[in-house]
C-alpha cells in the first residue's frame, strides 16, 4: 500500500474508504518510494481464533528476543534516542553475542554521542565477527577521522572500497580525510568518482570545491560551489567557501555578498564575520571590518585570527597601541 507508515505505527489499523479495518500496518520499505506493508485482517482473524497461549518464535540460533531488542534499538536510533538505542543493543548482544550488526549499530549510536573511542571497539568486534563487513570499516574510518587518526581512517576507507566498490560514501569520506592531510589532488579524484556515480550529489561538489581551492584552483572551485548551491546545498559553509575563493581572485565585493548570505543563514558564524571583515579591509572599509572582527571575537573569544586581523585594521587607522594589544592577544592564543 502507499498509505504512509512512520516509525512507531506498526500494529496500527489500516482502514478502507468505508471505515472498515482491513489490516494491520506492519513495515515500510525505506527505498520503495512510500511502499508500505500490512497484514490482511482475514489472516489475523484466523490467528485470533486459535486456542492456546502464544509461543515465542525461534529461527535456529536467532532468538526472537535478540532480534526484537535489535529492532527496538534501531528505531530509537532513528528517533534520536541514542542512549536508549545503546541499551537495547546491549541486550541484543547479551542474548546473541556473535551478532556483528548489533555491534556495528551500537558503535554508530555511540559515535553520535561523540564516544568515538568506544565506538571503534564495537567496530573492531564487528570486523572480527565478519571480516568482510564493509560498513564496519567505513564507520571505523569515520570514527578514526574524528579522532584525528587520518591515515588510519584512509586505510579503513581503502578496505571498505575494496570490499564494496560501489559504496559512494566511502569515496566521499576518504576524499574529506585526504583533504585534511593536504592531499588535494587525490581528494579531487575521489570526489570525481562520487559525482560520476551520482551527478546530483551536492555535498560532493562542495567538497571537491574545497579540494580545488586547496590547490589554488579558485575558478574551478567556484564552479563546484555554484553547482552545490544550485543542487540545493544552501548551507552557510557553501557561501563562505565560495566567498573565500572569490576573495582570492580579487572579487572582494562578490565575496562580501556571499559572506552576507552565510551570516543570514547562520547568524553566529564567526568564520563568516572574520572573512567578511578581511574582504571589507581589502576594500578600504577598515572601520566596518573592525565591527566584523568584534563580532567574530564575541562569538569566539579565543579566535586568534580575528585578533590578528583586527590589529592590522587598527594599525591602518593609526590606532597603533590598540593594534599592539590585539597582536599580543593573538600571539598568546597562537604562539606559533
Amino acid at each position: 500500500m502507499t498509505a504512509p507508515v512512520s516509525s512507531g505505527s506498526s500494529g496500527g489499523p489500516v482502514i478502507n474508504g468505508s471505515g472498515e479495518v482491513i489490516g494491520v500496518s506492519f513495515a515500510t520499505f525505506r527505498d520503495g518510494q512510500n511502499l508500505n506493508f500490512a497484514i490482511p485482517s482475514n489472516y489475523l482473524k484466523e490467528l485470533i481464533t486459535q486456542l492456546g497461549p502464544a509461543k515465542p518464535l525461534s529461527r535456529g540460533e536467532q532468538s526472537t528476543p535478540a532480534e526484537t531488542y535489535f529492532l527496538r534499538g534501531w528505531v530509537k536510533d532513528e528517533l534520536g534516542d541514542y542512549k536508549g538505542a545503546i541499551a537495547n543493543y546491549d541486550t541484543a548482544i547479551r542474548l546473541k553475542p556473535n551478532d556483528a550488526d548489533a555491534y556495528l549499530n551500537r558503535g554508530v549510536a555511540k559515535a553520535k554521542l561523540g564516544q568515538h573511542f568506544v565506538a571503534i571497539t564495537d567496530y573492531d568486534t564487528a570486523i572480527r565477527l565478519s571480516p568482510d563487513y564493509a560498513d564496519a570499516y567505513l564507520n571505523r574510518g569515520i570514527a578514526k577521522d574524528k579522532l584525528g587518526q587520518h591515515t588510519a581512517a584512509i586505510n579503513d576507507y581503502d578496505t571498505a572500497i575494496r570490499l564494496k566498490p560501489d559504496l559512494v560514501q566511502d569515496y566521499l569520506n576518504r576524499g574529506i580525510t585526504k583533504y585534511k592531510l593536504g592531499l588535494y589532488r587525490s581528494a579531487v579524484t575521489d570526489y570525481d568518482t562520487v559525482i560520476q556515480v551520482n551527478s546530483d550529489y551536492a555535498e560532493a561538489y562542495l567538497n571537491r570545491g574545497n579540494a580545488k581551492a586547496g590547490s589554488e584552483q579558485y575558478s574551478a572551485a567556484i564552479n563546484d560551489y555554484d553547482t552545490a548551491i544550485r543542487l540545493g546545498y544552501n548551507y552557510a559553509d557553501a557561501y563562505l567557501n565560495r566567498g573565500i575563493s572569490k576573495d582570492k581572485l580579487g572579487q572582494h565585493i562578490a565575496a562580501v555578498n556571499d559572506y552576507d548570505t552565510a551570516i543570514r543563514l547562520k547568524s553566529d558564524y564567526a568564520d563568516a564575520y572574520l572573512n567578511r571583515g578581511i574582504a571589507k579591509d581589502k576594500l578600504g572599509q577598515h572601520i566596518a571590518s573592525i565591527t566584523d572582527y568584534d563580532t567574530a571575537i564575541r562569538l569566539k573569544p579565543d579566535f586568534a585570527d580575528a585578533y590578528l586581523n583586527r590589529g592590522l585594521a587598527k594599525d591602518k587607522l593609526g590606532q597603533h597601541t590598540a593594534a599592539i594589544n590585539d597582536f599580543d592577544t593573538a600571539i598568546r592564543l597562537k604562539p606559533n
